[in-house]
């Protein structure tokens, strides 16, 4: 089309302006996807985002802390492990329906897929008294 119309207006340079503009279109296009790839081969996630899940988790009463958050992408879904401390004294069904809720809440405020929890108990939280060997 462009050799065209530098033939008819007789403007011989506008294939090769056309030409270029094209060539650095292709290449920008190129490198956003590199980066992006490589992102997220390397396990990225935005610190921002990742901050963000981690304030939300911590905002529950039953967690005493996320010691510990890694998030990543497989594909274009989102993925999060963790380690939650709680209190030592909660129960196993309290534990599981923490687990469901903490799932949940992340995957209607951030899309998050699946998440990969372990669950530490908080060892302030025992007396002297309950540690029993």
């Amino acid at each position: 089309m462009t050799v065209l119309c530098a033939f008819v207006f007789k403007v011989a340079w506008l294939d090769s302006v056309v030409s270029i503009v094209i060539g650095c279109f292709i290449l920008w296009s190129g490198l956003q996807i590199f980066q992006e790839c490589t992102l997220n081969l390397a396990d990225y996630i935005d610190p921002t985002l990742e901050n963000n899940i981690k304030k939300t988790v911590e905002q529950l009463s039953e967690v005493c802390k996320v010691v510990e958050l890694k998030g990543r992408y497989n594909g274009n879904v989102l993925l999060v492990d963790m380690i939650v401390m709680v209190d030592a004294k909660t129960s196993a069904f309290e534990v599981y329906q923490l687990n469901e809720r903490i799932e949940s809440e992340l995957d209607a405020k951030f899309k998050v897929f699946d998440v990969s929890m372990q669950i530490v108990p908080d060892p302030e939280s025992l007396d002297e008294n309950d540690v029993q060997f």
